[in-house]
């Protein structure tokens, strides 16, 4: 489900008349046009549109926790009141969610960088999802990969600009 922030604090979901204003970037499956995805199947794929209300993806963590009730169910109130959401995502993690986070796309930003985070084993859908996505990673200088090893997050490029041969090897 793809959803965008009105900034109001409320998410709405997308639709094909909303597109034109809320893209940054003409095709909906560019990476950089949403400010996170969590993707677990085809049922469980969520996406906050960036759109001109939603600069950093932070804005738009907690709403789409207590939007979606598959969310709600890994995390409670607690854990949204924390302002690093890295452990939150590490509960996503072990609930085989990948998750994907991107700097703000900007035609000024010269380096356009991201995060994504993959559980120990990535679904057939996540690779595919990768797969698709991958001419549009090509444009990143710093996409870091991380991925969940027992009870750690692992570094899966010791060096930024090494995600591209790192990212292909995830897709296989």
């Amino acid at each position: 489900m793809k959803y965008w922030y009105d900034g109001r604090g409320h998410l709405n979901e997308f639709s094909p008349e909303t597109q034109s204003k809320l893209l940054c970037y003409p095709d909906l499956l560019d990476p950089r046009n949403y400010a996170l995805s969590y993707i677990r199947d085809e049922q469980e794929t969520y996406q906050v549109l960036r759109g001109e209300f939603l600069k950093y993806h932070m804005w738009a963590i907690r709403e789409l926790y207590q939007t979606i009730p598959n969310l709600a169910m890994i995390l409670n109130n607690r854990d949204l009141t924390e302002t690093v959401h890295q452990e939150n995502d590490f509960r996503l993690l072990l609930n085989h969610y990948m998750v994907v986070y991107y700097g703000e796309p900007s035609n000024e930003i010269s380096k356009p960088w991201g995060y994504i985070y993959f559980p120990e084993i990535l679904s057939g859908y996540q690779k595919n999802g990768l797969k698709n996505a991958l001419s549009y990673f090509e444009i990143y200088k710093f996409l870091f990969l991380m991925q969940k090893e027992d009870e750690f997050l692992v570094p899966l490029n010791k060096n930024p600009e090494d995600f591209m041969p790192t990212l292909r090897k995830m897709c296989r």
